[in-house]
Parts: C-alpha cells; structure tokens; sequence
C-alpha cells in the first residue's frame, strides 16, 4: 500500500525561484530604476513589462520584500541588478537579461541554502 504521509514533493530550484527570488529580483530593478534613475513608476512598469500598481507595491515593499535588502545590500548582488537595469535601458534581448537573472537567481540560492544549513537564516526566539 502507498504511504501518502511519507511523499516527498519535487521542487525544482528554478520553480522555488519564481516564487521567492524573481519577485525579490523584479522589486530590486524597479527601485534601482525609480530611485536612482529617476524614472517614473509608469516608464519602470513598461520597461519590465508589469503594471504600475505593481511597480508601486515593489517600491513600498509589498512583493518580494523578504530578499530585496539582502540583493540590494550585497555588492554582488547589486552589480547584477544594474546589468540587468542596464541591459533593459540598452533594449538587450529578453534572452540576454535572462543569463544575468538566472546568474542572480543562482548566487542568491546557494547562499540561503548555506545560511539555512548553517542556522542564520533562523530568527532567535529567545532574544
């Protein structure tokens, strides 16, 4: 008889992605955009093919707020957000930008999943 209790479900990494990291990317590119290239919220909306009403949500950090500090605040991080905001000004190909935002989705991956095997990702209840 199978055991249901005992399934194991697949997720695949680029699946645990579009839920955690390309909002968190999309939010990170359109606060570059708005905030430090001076564009308006109608103008970051088109250029990354969303709604201005989600662009909004990103700058107030409604959507993918949970690692938009963590890729702002990491050099490396930051570097490929600006490629990427620098790729979309240029009118690179969607395949171009999407080299740097797996390239993100990658670095950003490997480091919860050692920060989550090491214990930092873990809040300290006891503080």
């Amino acid at each position: 008889m199978f055991d249901h209790e005992n399934e194991t479900t697949l997720l695949m990494p680029c699946e645990a992605a579009t839920r955690k990291v390309l909002p968190a990317l999309r939010a990170a590119t359109a606060i570059l955009l708005v905030k430090e290239y001076g564009f308006t919220t109608y103008r970051t909306a088109k250029l990354l093919g969303l709604t201005p009403a989600a662009i909004s949500n990103y700058l107030f950090k409604r959507r993918g707020a949970e690692l938009v500090d963590i890729i702002l605040n990491n050099e490396k991080y930051r570097r490929i957000v600006e490629e990427i905001a620098g790729r979309l000004l240029s009118g690179a190909s969607p395949e171009e930008v999407t080299i740097y935002a797996c390239m993100l989705c990658r670095e950003l991956r490997l480091e919860l999943t050692r920060k989550a095997r090491s214990g930092e990702g873990r809040s300290n209840q006891n503080a």
